[in-house]
């Protein structure tokens, strides 16, 4: 059974959010193509993961038991829904050229160390192995001319951090043009639909993707 963990982060509504819409229409295309496909959704908009805090922090560094571990709770049913799936499905919008700051909470709850990464000598590695990720993204403007002129840096976060967990399979797809009207508007979302469309289904790792330890 291939597993699928679908984050939403845009503050609009499923009428109003062109990422909802086309998470949606990726997720029925690959229910159609796999029927068993387990999908675990997470609406950060709506359902907001903790910032984190000073015990949480202190927690996550622990190298011993002395720490009050009961705060990391919340991170680690995040973390365990990022470790069980094959592939990740973010919807992230551009907000101000970076990523919503719901998905920056999901973020450092799930960035841990001896959990998501660790280290050999001086040097981190990612344990999270295997796992495919697919990037929705929309901007008001022009998607192209943001990233040329290297103000998309929602784009080159995400791919940095998943990354650094050990994701390397990244795939963004982008719609433009979401503040103005069609034409423009209508060919930016047929580009976007018909990539949606070539995604391929998601497929589960194989034995030697298994998460490592370090």
């Amino acid at each position: 059974m291939v597993h699928v963990l679908h984050l939403d982060s845009s503050a609009r509504s499923e009428q109003q959010s062109v990422t909802r819409q086309l998470g949606r229409e990726l997720l029925t295309q690959w229910h159609a193509q796999d029927p068993d496909l387990a999908v675990v959704h997470r609406d950060l908009a709506t359902d907001p993961p903790s910032h984190v805090t000073a015990p949480w922090v202190t927690a996550a560094f622990a190298v011993d038991d002395s720490a009050d571990r009961t705060v990391l709770a919340e991170s680690e049913v995040l973390v365990e829904e990022l470790l069980a799936a094959d592939v990740l499905v973010v919807g992230a919008p551009m907000y101000n050229f970076g990523i919503p700051s719901t998905l920056k909470a999901w973020v450092d709850q799930v960035v841990r160390v001896g959990r998501t990464f660790g280290f050999v000598g001086a040097l981190p590695v990612g344990l999270v192995t295997g796992t495919r990720a697919i990037v929705l993204g929309a901007t008001g403007g022009d998607a192209v001319a943001y990233e040329q002129v290297g103000l998309d840096h929602r784009a080159s976060y995400l791919r940095a951090i998943l990354g650094f967990l050990g994701i390397h399979d990244v795939e963004l797809i982008t719609v433009g043009l979401t503040a103005v009207g069609d034409p423009d508007l209508g060919a930016s979302r047929g580009r976007y639909a018909a990539a949606i469309t070539g995604a391929a289904a998601p497929a589960p790792r194989s034995p030697g993707d298994a998460l490592h330890a370090v």
